[in-house]
């Protein structure tokens, strides 16, 4: 409450004279700042009675505009002798300002995922503590999820700054599910792949793998143990920042895919078996075992070859000839103006060759295998592997398409030339020169799953604003409600609106946690999608990254293309990925 007039007896007897901070004083509950209105000399406005507050003891004060300038007009109205009949203004008292503590205000978010503090510094008065801050949080019903840390950091700035100040930070977030994770399949064996990438026995006269020794790869026997599942793993429940549980959805068991040639482990039914001798090859969710067929060469005199297995090929296969085979197949010689259809991965010692079709297009050379292409070289040919592609020295005037990786270079990196066609791939593509002098037919393109990732970005965005405009039509709802009179109708009402919203609040936070997902997966598609030159990118070169476009309008050293900012753009190559190619010419 404001002071009576005896709290001023110690300020009514400066007397006339000059106006000074001494004139301001606390109220005797120290609440309040008041100042003695006394005979002055000089004429006083409220902007000259501020500046003497701030000099004050009291300038923390919480200050009123309005009580400086009735303060002003009464010391000037103490100047003038009062009109006759008018009874002279005895000396008097006018709160100026008044001590405050600081303040703290806490917001919640509507979808329970995240909570703001609001804090004022005090004017004058006491500080905000941790405890305050905590006490709001409970009251708002914020009870999980509390950052102390944030509080901290939050009265920290709050204590630097002029009284009367406001800061606002999240010191409360809720965490969304963690998904468990489905069974993951782990390979036991070493498959085709592995061996061709990983040569054992080496021609050093002639610094070059002699590929005729696969003929003894290593094979699996019945009981070998090829692949084992590991079990689904439950995730990690959410909360949301009231304490409400949000449930994660566990991993799945995902079933086993049981191969030719394999078997599902009595003792240990995460473990499959293999059941014949034969060359092990991966298939989705599983294994298979193929058995081997040797051939010497596949020409008129033998026919063409159609296999469930695989294939070993000691020799060519030549013009005109068919192959086929579930397994992989291995060449060790030619693959010349033929076609193959192979159901696992394939390699070629010595490489594969056509030439351009002139009646309808195309090349006379067709290679279409699910798994990885491995060959020293490769020219006018189509070649359309699920697997990565790799050329030892050259790939020439040919078509290419993979949804892994290209690379065109030798172990060492120094030989690998990518001339003309069009080679479409799925995440990156690396050689060692790539164009040639006067050339412009050479065509690169990484496209990969982008455009699939862009579509489902654009849904999982209109799913959000779906989920968003129905939560703030339920708001709308929640109001009429709470308008209507108490009684077993509204209790209903709220009861069902309640429900509503904590179905649409729980699909909202698994759309954005879906959202943020396609978006990571989008940034991890764009960092990893890149054209990589180990020494020359001659100009012409078109280059297409995810719908972005470049034509290397000079020659280039050792570089790389990558997408940056919305456009793409070529710059220096500090380093090549480490060599996993088996071939040196």
């Amino acid at each position: 409450m404001p002071p009576t007039d005896s709290s001023m007896s110690d300020h009514s007897l400066l007397g006339a004279g000059a106006l000074g901070p001494e004139f301001f004083y606390l109220s005797s509950d120290g609440q309040f700042v008041l100042l003695a209105i006394e005979p002055i000399e000089e004429t006083v406005d409220a902007r000259q009675l501020g500046a003497l507050l701030q000099q004050s003891a009291f300038r923390d004060y919480q200050v009123s505009d309005k009580a400086l300038q009735d303060a002003a007009k009464s010391f000037n109205e103490l100047k003038n002798p009062p009109a006759e009949g008018v009874e002279s203004k005895s000396h008097s008292v006018v709160i100026v300002a008044r001590r405050l503590d600081g303040q703290v205000s806490v917001t919640a978010n509507k979808d329970g995922m995240s909570a703001s503090a609001t804090v004022t510094a005090p004017y004058g008065g006491k500080p905000i503590t941790e405890t305050l801050v905590l006490n709001a949080l409970k009251g708002a019903g914020v009870v999980k999820g509390i950052d102390i840390d944030a509080i901290a950091e939050l009265l920290t700035r709050v204590a630097e700054l002029p009284a009367g100040s406001v800061l606002t930070a999240v010191v409360a977030r809720g965490q969304l599910p963690l998904n468990g994770s489905d069974s993951r399949f782990e390979r036991l064996v070493e498959t085709l792949r592995e061996r061709i990438l990983r040569p054992q026995i080496q021609d050093r006269q002639h610094d070059r793998v002699d590929l005729r020794d696969l003929g003894v790869m290593v094979t699996v026997v019945p009981g070998d143990a090829v692949m084992y599942r590991h079990p689904p793993e439950p995730g990690v429940d959410g909360f949301k920042i009231t304490g409400e549980p949000l449930l994660a959805k566990p991993g799945v068991e995902l079933p086993w895919t049981v191969g030719a040639g394999t078997q599902i482990s009595k003792e240990n039914p995460n473990q499959l078996l293999a059941t014949q001798e034969g060359l092990p090859q991966e298939i989705e969710q599983g294994m298979q075992v193929d058995e081997v067929l040797t051939i010497r060469d596949v020409d008129a005199k033998f026919g063409h070859v159609m296999f469930s297995g695989s294939i070993m090929i000691t020799g060519n296969v030549c013009e005109g000839m068919r192959v086929s085979a579930g397994g992989s197949v291995t060449v060790a010689g030619l693959v010349e103006s033929a076609s193959l259809d192979v159901g696992g991965d394939l390699f070629v010692e010595k490489g594969i060759i056509g030439h351009p079709l002139t009646e309808h297009g195309g090349y006379s050379c067709s290679v279409r295998c699910t798994g990885a292409v491995a060959a020293r070289f490769a020219q006018y040919a189509d070649i359309f592997a699920g697997g990565d592609i790799n050329i030892g020295s050259q790939l020439l005037h040919s078509r290419i398409q993979t949804p892994g990786s290209l690379t065109v270079a030798d172990a060492s990196r120094s030989k690998g030339s990518l001339v003309g066609g069009i080679s479409v791939v799925g995440q990156q593509i690396m050689a060692v020169t790539i164009g040639a002098v006067a050339d412009s037919s050479t065509q690169l393109v990484i496209s990969g799953r982008y455009p699939e990732l862009l579509a489902h970005k654009k849904e999982v965005r209109s799913q959000i604003e779906q989920s968003e405009a129905a939560l703030h039509q339920l708001d709308d709802a929640d109001a009429k409600v709470h308008k209507l009179p108490i009684g077993e109708k509204r209790h209903l009402l709220s009861q069902k609106i309640a429900a509503t919203r904590s179905h649409l609040q729980y699909n909202l936070a698994s759309q954005q946690q879906d959202f943020e997902t396609v978006n990571a997966e989008r940034e991890a598609f764009l960092a990893q999608a890149k054209v990589l030159c180990a020494r020359h990118l001659f100009a012409g070169v078109k280059i297409e990254i995810a719908g972005f476009k470049l034509a290397s309008d000079r020659d280039y050293q050792t570089c790389q293309v990558h997408h940056q900012e919305g456009a793409l753009i070529i710059e220096p190559l500090a380093s090549l990925p480490d060599s996993g190619v088996a071939h040196k010419s």
